[in-house]
């Protein structure tokens, strides 16, 4: 697996930073979140085939569905 990219996502939980990896042609996103005493990490990866060709996802798919997710997961935490 190799970590294409990195950086901090602001809005969601007290701290989170996003990584995008690749591996075997998938695209993958991590998101990971710091929100009180919970340490929260969302994976979302997803190959797409154009032909018989693996491509990596695109960047801003990964990271919106990636994103949306951790700010469900932060909402639940503080509705609780």
């Amino acid at each position: 697996m190799k970590v294409t990219d990195d950086r901090a996502v602001p809005g969601i939980g007290e701290k989170a930073t996003l990584f995008y990896t690749t591996m075997n042609g998938y695209g993958h996103a991590d998101l990971v979140v710091l929100q009180r005493n919970a340490l929260i990490t969302i994976s979302y990866e997803k190959g797409t085939f154009s032909g018989v060709t693996l491509k990596d996802i695109p960047p801003a798919d990964a990271e919106a569905a990636a994103t949306a997710c951790g700010q469900d997961v932060v909402a639940t935490l503080a509705a609780s």
